[in-house]
């Protein structure tokens, strides 16, 4: 038996290189998921005549990039799960480690996911045109100047990097407590069917801030912040459960 001192820089590199081998499987939905969803925007998210026979349609990857960050919150859940915790047991590790590299996890598929989501336009683009022969593409030949693609790709990575730590959050709360599982369900089903059915305006009107406080700044550096500060609030948290996890 030797005494050989790590650091927590090195073993969360190995937790982390392992993982990505480990986990591909987490990775796989990916592409069935952005395919339906490429799917749904066949249909487009508008139209609108003009007058005679002709009419407009509107097609947005907007459903890729919900379908991504749907698979970013699930996956992220999955990494609590007893399963993939298990896969750990043969290698040195603690709380604060596995959150970290299971953190730099998330962030690596959430790169995967937005450059996956953002490229898949340009799928829609020849599907639209040499497909459903729509012989007048509008718009097509805009191009945005580097920063501006820039922005559009931190962004939207960040916003998929922060649901996915949310939903890691939630996992962490679901083994915490099985209870909150049923809890998550309950509030999920019952407040959509609550907005449907009841047409609760309360309800509607919180969500519609929520809404537009995240997604409608206009500033970019406050809305990273407004993101990122979300992900390291709930990221903290998951910190402390776990840590309280692993004493008991």
């Amino acid at each position: 038996m030797s005494y050989t001192q790590v650091t927590l820089k090195e073993v969360v590199k190995k937790q982390y290189s392992l993982k990505l081998k480990a986990f591909t499987d987490l990775l796989n939905p990916l592409i069935f998921m952005q395919l339906i969803a490429l799917f749904f925007s066949l249909n487009g998210i508008g139209q609108r005549g003009v007058g005679g026979n002709l009419s407009i349609s509107y097609y947005s990857t907007d459903f890729v990039v919900f379908f991504t960050i749907l698979w970013a919150f699930i996956i992220a859940i999955q990494l609590r799960m007893k399963n993939y915790r298990q896969q750990m047991l043969p290698f040195v590790y603690n709380s604060t480690t596995t959150a970290l590299s299971d953190g730099l996890f998330l962030l690596t598929a959430s790169i995967i996911g937005a450059v996956f989501a953002l490229a898949s336009r340009y799928i829609l683009l020849a599907i639209t045109r040499f497909v459903l022969q729509h012989d007048q593409l509008l718009g097509t030949n805009i191009i945005a100047s580097p920063l501006e693609l820039l922005m559009g790709v931190i962004a939207t990575i960040v916003v998929i990097f922060t649901f996915g730590l949310i939903g890691y959050f939630v996992g962490t709360l679901i083994q915490w407590n099985k209870g909150f599982a049923y809890i998550l369900l309950t509030v999920l089903i019952g407040g959509l069917l609550s907005v449907l059915l009841s047409g609760n305006e309360t309800l509607l009107n919180i969500l519609q801030m929520l809404f537009k406080f995240y997604f409608f700044e206009k500033n970019f550096f406050l809305f990273l912040v407004k993101f990122l500060g979300t992900a390291s609030l709930g990221f903290f948290i998951v910190l402390k459960l776990s840590h309280r996890l692993e004493v008991s």
